[in-house]
């Protein structure tokens, strides 16, 4: 995983928040189903999918077994 920004501390299965259109539009929440260098591909809680580059997806929370089904 090289050229990540590690402030983010974006790792599989880190729930992460995000803009819609990048740094604008609505928040999104949602679960990193796969990292591939910068590239990052999230899953939002509507099932719907998302890729976008990893320093555009702060992390808000770290991924439980018990708050994320």
């Amino acid at each position: 995983m090289k050229n990540v920004d590690m402030q983010h501390n974006v790792s599989l299965y880190s729930v992460v928040t995000f803009k819609e259109h990048g740094f604008t539009g609505n928040e999104v929440k949602g679960i990193v189903t796969s990292i591939n260098g910068d590239e990052i591909i999230v899953e939002d809680f509507n099932d719907q999918v998302w890729t976008m580059n990893v320093n555009n997806a702060i992390v808000s929370s770290i991924f439980s077994g018990d708050k994320v089904k």
